[in-house]
Formats: C-alpha cells, structure tokens, sequence
C-alpha cells in the first residue's frame, strides 16, 4: 500500500511540475441576470472557466465555488459542478438578506494557489426594511483615469477625473505640474466632480495635479505613472481611430480589435507606426484593442445609428424572436430582464462614470474595462508552493488528523456518505497527518462521516472547508437611494410579490438524485433478516443462516471473518460497513440486530484506494441512518454540501388567443433565462420567449466564449408596451 501510495504521490508532483512548466492557470467569468435585486427576487448565474494561456474553456477543474458576501456575513456559498468549463446556479434573495452592497465571487480550488478569484459587485435593496440614508463621507477621493490606462510617453494623453466625498461629486479648480513645479494644465471639476484635460507625458516624469477647495487649503494628487513597457494608444479623427503600438524593443506585435463578438481587425504591425481603423466599418459599441498582455478599450456612437432608434418595439405577452450569430462555435448564456432604469446618458459616458464609480470605491483597482470583467479581478500571485490540487475528476476533501497516530500501522481515513446507497472513499495521511480523499461530485445536501481506520481514541479528525477562510478587503458602499429609485423600487416589489404569490411550485426541482450504487458490484449474497428467524445476539445470525462470513464473540474478543471463494496468499481483515460507514467487528457485533434490516456479503478480495481487504460485510439498517450506532470513537458526523442540483428553466408561453384568457398575472421582471446554450456558426441561434405583463425596456444580453478563446457578447433593447385601445 505503501509502494501505490508513493507511485501516486509522484504522478500528481509530475503533473503538477508539468503544470508550473506549461504555466496552466484558471479563470473564471459569471454571467448574472442582474447587478441589482430586490429581496424576493433570484439570482441567476452562469459559470465559465477557461484557460489564462489559451483563453478557451478549460477542463481542469469539475467544480467552481460561488459565493455571496457582504460586509458583515456570508450570504450564500455554492459548489456548482463543472462540465468542460461550464456550469450554472441561482440563489433566491431572502427577506434575512439586509440592504447593502455584496460581492459575488468564483473560484476553483486550483485558482487558490494563485489568490485568484472572480468579482462582480451586487447591490441588494430589502423593502421591507426601514431605510436610513447614508452619511456622506468627509474624505476626499480622487480618481484619475487616463485613457490607455497609465500616461503613454511622446504622446497626447487625455486624462478623465472625479473628486467626490462619498458617493456626492465636488466642485474645485487646479492645475496640473510636473517634478519641477512646471504648470502644464489648468483644470477644474464640474458640480459633479468629473473633469477632463490633456497633457504629452516625458519619459522619467512624474506629474502632480494641485486642487484649492472652498475653504482655499491645497490638495495634492499623483498622476498615474508612466507606461514603460508595451502600451497601446488611440486617438479618434473625424473618419477614423488611430491605433499605434508602442514599444522600444520588438518590431512587428500582434494587433488585434474586437467588439466581443467579431474580431474587426488581427494583424501583425509595426510598433510605433499608426494604424487606422475606419469608422464606416464599425458598429455602435466598445471596442478592445489588445497586443500581448497590453490592452485599450474605446467606444464608437454612430449617431446615424442612434440606439433608440434601434429598440424594437413590443405588446404585452407578444413573442419574441432574435435570431443569433457567431462566426465560431459558441457556448453562451442568455439574459432578457427589464433594465432597472432609464438613463439618457450615453454609451461613453456611461461607461466613463462606471469605471470611475468603481475606482472611487477601490482606489487600488487598477484593473478596470470589458477586458477586467470578463476575466474577473485578479490578484498579484504570492504562491511559493502548490497547496491546492484540482479537482479533475471530482470533489476532493482535505483535513488533518489531530493527535498522534502510528505511519507505520498504515492509518487509512474514509469518508463516507450515510445511506443505502453509499460513497465510499479512502486516502493515507502523510507524515503530519494531512490527508486529501476524492469523491464522486454528490447533489445536494447528505449525513456523511470521516472516520480513521487503525485509529485509536486519542486521536480526532479536522476537515477544511473548501471555501475561503479569509476574503480580500472589498469595500462596501453604503446604497443611496432617491426619491425617484424609492417609486421605481416600490413598483418593482409588487410586481415580485404578486409574482412570487402566483408561483407554482415545480416538484422536479427537490428531485434527489441517487448517490453512488453498491460501488464494490453485486453482493456475493444478500440476506433480509424478516425472512429468517431473528436472533437476540448478532453473531448468531452468521452461525445459522450466512455461512459465508464467521463471526465470534465473548468476553475477550470479537471477530468478523468472511471465507473467500478463491485460495489467497495471505489473510486480510474484511471491511465492514454499516449504512455505507466502516466499522470494527466488536461495535457491530455488540448492536442490536433488531435494528438491521438486512446483511450483504462479498466474499472476494476489493480494492478502494490504499485500502484491500478481504470481503466486504454490507450492515443496513432500516432507515439507513445508522439508527443510533455509533461507528467509532474518533470519527466526525457532518452533513455534507454537495454540488447544486441542474434546474430546468421555463417560462410562460401564449398563443394568440390565449393571451386574454389566461387572467394569471404575469408581472416578471425576468423574461428570460438560459445558462446554457450553444451557438453553431452554420445556421442562426433563434431565441424565442414572450413577454410578461411588465411594461418597460427589457435588455436582452448574450454572454460566452467561443472555440478560438474570444468573448461573445451580443446585446438588445426591445420594449414592451400595453395594446394598442381599439
């Protein structure tokens, strides 16, 4: 056991040097419906995890982890199982759940070696709760945003600011100076903070903006620093936008554009030479100029093409159809929800106040775009050391056996999930006792045990959870709410209630899924003790009716033997299991066997991990729940999490003459949902669904990777309106 023990152990160690050699790294991206909900109301969300080398989806890990956390509390945590990069979930908002922000976060256990997560702020209004507005801050926040990112050197930079306290803009006037005290700009912020100017960095410079507030004191802000290495640089003309690679040692880089869906320019150019990229050939939307780890992003509003004039307009429970393309194999979910609220600011400044709200809230995220919120928020790699395997084929379980306990008896930990139909899974601790087991992914909730084999009372198990002990310092940001926002809320919560009182409630959704059959095969015999007369003591029962196991009892000693079928060279003990949980001879035999409803024996040598035994004794009771036995003195009894159960999506259909016979309410916000969908470049995706009683502009967003890594991203804004009267 000892040698197979070993030979495992250098297979992971080569995959894992492998691994560090091919620099195999994980992300992952949520698509949610929302950034915004009301108590009441579901989180969807749908998972893809891909690689960092190749950005396609990777098949590394089986499970990702999804949690919900705020500021004071862990609102939910999910293990949402993986199929080749591809998983999804939901979680019902609670009325426990306070007003507040929240930070959605994904991870697989890989990713933790690296302090790797994906982020994704959340703002949860309960309406039920009396609301107390946020104070303002009295710190002053400034944030500069310089279009590529940092200042490019020998080129003119525009440069977008914020100074607020709090969430509340403030107004005040400066200048811009260089190390030398040099003004090269005067600026100044509007009632809402936010500012613009320009300036053409020199290498080696250092800039400082110098602000005087009302009260006449000086206020001093650093400027970004400079980009030393590979930088991209965009300058929009009348016709066209300039795009220039700038870069002191290479040549000739890769250049390429993409909208997020289409790729509108890959080729290979001259660093430091322009590159023009016409307007005539582009479509409305942002824009991500990327070579090698250098990215920029910029917008373009066709104002022939203005997006309300492209919002298609709808009846009240009409069908809707929207045929989809993609130039590759895509896998893709999709979102149709109605927007929170309409803004008429437009695309560049939306996306501009965006990216400054969220620097104002994390002044020390530098990683901020389309490109950051896809790949999610990343953390500065601070591992020495592999800690964490991946869960290639299934959930692992870690721990720690406290106390002392003797390598060389070959100490075996199980674990077990209780039941009829039971898991059982078996691992050899190291020198120090840590121990990793791998389980079958199992759905839902289960009692399971963690036992040690050859193990004696003084010595007890720890489990580590899976999901994180300690999570970075977000910041949370008090939710300011208008008088205007409180009547959009006050509408949106009766339309949830009176959605939520009409629910019909769909059975396959507590459906529970069997866990894994009798895994060692088909009992060699299997005897129901009804059938046999019943003994008081539990030995007597192989002494009359199950030659193939003897059993002895008495004052000194206890034993469970099962006589195989085949001569072996040597003697091992059998396993014994109650309810799917190992056990020793002396326990089972001291219970009552009045409280067994049958026996199963195999009388063949079995393998499970590090350990063989010879036979298997199969104890069940009647409601497989050990029924008060007690297994061992060392083990752990815990209810385990397993991974969420796969939910099938439906929502109303009408036909036209069903559209005013049907007098249930439909009042969702949600029109839509699918976490799963393919898209085959031969022929369109049709995406069909209906609309509710909701009346408003619904956003239809379509979210995935396609088979050469890059982003799909497909957006549309319809609107729903009551009937035309008669």
């Amino acid at each position: 056991m000892k040698k197979l023990s070993t030979i495992f152990v250098l297979i992971v160690l080569a995959q894992i040097s492998i691994a560090q050699k091919v620099n195999v790294r994980e992300e992952v991206y949520l698509q949610v419906n929302s950034d915004n909900f009301i108590t009441g109301e579901t989180l969807y969300f749908s998972a893809f995890v891909t690689s960092s080398a190749t950005s396609r989806l990777s098949d590394l890990s089986s499970i990702v982890y999804v949690e919900l956390v705020g500021e004071d509390r862990v609102v939910f945590q999910q293990k949402i199982q993986l199929k080749n990069g591809r998983g999804y979930g939901e979680f019902f908002m609670p009325s426990l759940v306070s007003t507040g922000t929240y930070h959605l976060i994904a991870y697989t256990r890989w990713m933790k070696n690296f302090e790797s997560l994906f982020r994704r702020k959340i703002t949860v209004i309960n309406p039920f709760e009396e609301y107390e507005k946020p104070a303002q801050g009295s710190q002053l926040n400034a944030v500069f945003y310089p279009e590529s990112g940092g200042l490019v050197v020998g080129r003119e930079n525009n440069m977008v600011f914020r100074f607020a306290k709090g969430l509340q803009g403030v107004m005040l006037k400066g200048k811009v100076v260089n190390t030398a005290g040099d003004k090269l700009a005067d600026i100044q912020s509007s009632a809402q903070g936010i500012g613009q100017f320009s300036i053409v960095p020199k290498e080696g410079e250092s800039y400082q903006a110098i602000m005087e507030d009302e009260q006449g004191d000086f206020l001093f802000f650093n400027l970004p620093a400079t980009l030393s290495d590979m930088a991209i640089h965009v300058e929009e003309d009348a016709s066209y936008f300039s795009i220039t690679v700038l870069n002191k040692e290479r040549k000739l880089v890769q250049l390429s554009v993409s909208d997020g869906q289409n790729q509108v320019y890959d080729e290979e150019v001259e660093t430091n030479s322009e590159v023009r990229l016409y307007k005539k050939n582009l479509n409305t939307g942002a824009y991500i100029a990327s070579s090698g780890d250098a990215e920029r992003i910029f917008t373009f509003i066709d104002q022939d093409k203005s997006p309300n004039q492209s919002i298609e307009k709808f009846q009240i429970r009409d069908l809707v159809q929207v045929p989809i393309q993609a130039k590759e194999i895509t896998q893709a979910s999709v979102s149709v929800r109605k927007n929170s609220s309409i803004s008429s600011i437009d695309i560049k400044q939306k996306s501009l106040l965006n990216n400054l709200n969220q620097d104002l809230e994390n002044p020390n995220n530098a990683d901020i775009g389309l490109s950051a919120e896809w790949r999610g928020t990343k953390y500065v790699d601070q591992s020495s050391f592999i800690k964490y395997l991946p869960e290639v084929r299934g959930e692992l379980i870690s721990g720690k056996i406290n106390g002392s306990f003797d390598e060389k008896a070959e100490t075996i930990v199980t674990f077990s999930t209780i039941g009829q139909n039971y898991q059982l899974r078996t691992a050899a601790p190291d020198s120090e006792g840590s121990f990793v087991l791998q389980i079958d992914p199992i759905v839902g909730e289960h009692l399971s045990y963690l036992a040690i084999l050859n193990g004696d009372s003084a010595t007890s198990l720890e489990m580590e959870s899976p999901f994180l002990k300690e999570y970075p310092d977000f910041e949370y940001v008090a939710v300011n709410i208008d008088s205007a926002t409180a009547v959009e809320l006050a509408e949106r919560s009766v339309r949830n209630q009176i959605q939520n009182a009409y629910y019909e409630f769909d059975p396959q959704e507590d459906d529970e899924v069997d866990l894994t059959p009798e895994q060692f095969g088909e009992f060699s015999r299997h005897y129901v003790l009804d059938d046999y007369n019943r003994f008081p003591k539990m030995h007597e029962h192989f002494i009359e009716f199950i030659p193939e196991v003897v059993a002895r009892q008495n004052s000194s000693r206890s034993k469970i033997k099962v006589l195989s079928r085949y001569l072996l060279p040597y003697d091992l003990d059998p396993l014994i299991l109650v309810d799917g949980v190992p056990t020793t001879a002396e326990r089972i035999l001291s219970f009552s066997p009045y409280k067994v409803k049958s026996i199963g024996v195999i009388n063949n040598r079995i393998f499970n991990g590090p350990l063989i035994a010879d036979g298997l004794v199969s104890f069940h009771t009647f409601q497989g729940d050990l029924h008060t036995f007690n297994p061992g003195d060392n083990g752990l009894k815990f209810t385990h999490q397993g991974v969420e159960p796969k939910r099938d999506y439906s929502f109303p259909t009408y036909e036209s003459k069903d559209r005013t016979s049907n007098r249930l309410p439909d009042f969702r916000d949600q029109l839509y949902w699918n976490p799963e969908v393919t898209i085959a470049p031969e022929q369109p995706y049709l995406l069909e669904f209906y609309t509710s009683d909701t009346e408003g502009i619904f956003e239809i967003l379509v979210e995935g990777i396609d088979s050469k890594g890059q982003p799909f991203v497909f957006k549309k804004l319809i609107e729903v309106n009551p009937p035309a009267s008669n």
